[in-house]
């Protein structure tokens, strides 16, 4: 091409170019005390590659893959000084099993708390998937309100 110009048959795709999944609460969720709670991702914002194919579902990564996610959830009905914990999961496909994800702790305030958890970088094995999970350890019952979760996704 002489002029600069591109054909669009010219332009190919950057295989290093991640997956975007960006997934949103769409219903509350009770937050028992003492119960890590799988956070469930009602809403599809985007998910071209379909990581988060059971729509609804709590699962946004689908391993093999290097992944980096952002997920924040807001939490009301704890008392101001309450322990919170957050940590990603992966759970096997076929026999269920879970091995925990960093922790990362945090304090209730004295209205709705908003947790900001994020893992800059990681892998999910083949017949994984990557979920979120937030605990307590007051004595009351929270609410989940509302929440996202944001990742690019390089499958391996």
């Amino acid at each position: 091409m002489t002029s600069g110009a591109l054909i669009a048959g010219d332009i190919k795709e950057d295989k290093d170019m991640p997956e975007y999944v960006s997934v949103g609460v769409d219903s509350p969720q009770e937050l028992p005390p003492n119960e890590w709670v799988t956070v469930t991702w009602g809403h599809e914002y985007s998910d071209g590659e379909h990581h988060h194919w059971d729509k609804g579902g709590s699962s946004f990564v689908i391993g093999p893959a290097r992944y980096s996610v952002t997920a924040n959830v807001r939490i009301s009905g704890l008392p101001a000084g309450t322990e919170i914990q957050a940590r990603t999961i992966e759970r096997h496909e076929d026999s269920g099993d879970v091995d925990g994800g960093p922790l990362a702790e945090y304090t209730a305030s004295g209205g709705d708390t908003f947790v900001h958890y994020a893992l800059p970088a990681d892998v999910v094995s083949d017949k994984r998937r990557v979920r979120f999970q937030v605990i307590h350890y007051g004595t009351a019952t929270g609410r989940i309100t509302g929440g996202s979760a944001k990742a690019f996704v390089w499958e391996q």
